[in-house]
């Protein structure tokens, strides 16, 4: 694919361009990345530890989504920007199907 992203300790960057450039993006989430899914080229999920929710759907910029816990998440699927299900440390659950401002515990 075309668009990739890619996960460094201090950032997150993505290549437009198949990898030959990286350009990084900022985020202001004060944790450390524990996992991430890109379901469509410009669509990003990640997830981080104390329940942070981080989702890009213009490649580029990151929103904050509330969550209903401050449990470290560990891993992350998504269908598309709207559905998503995330993986506490614990091995809870939690699904979303608008876009991460609600969430449930199946």
């Amino acid at each position: 694919p075309q668009w990739r992203w890619r996960v460094l300790p201090t950032t997150i960057e993505y290549s437009p361009d198949a990898g030959r450039t990286w350009i990084p993006v900022r985020i202001n989430a004060g944790n450390s990345i524990t996992a991430g899914a890109s379901p469509a080229p410009q669509v990003c999920w990640m997830v981080l530890l104390q329940g942070l929710v981080l989702l890009a759907t213009d490649g580029t910029n990151f929103t904050r989504m509330p969550f209903p816990e401050r449990v470290d998440l560990v891993h992350v699927t998504a269908i598309d920007a709207r559905r998503a299900t995330v993986t506490a440390a614990d091995g809870r659950t939690f699904e979303t199907t608008d876009n991460g401002r609600n969430w449930r515990n199946p």
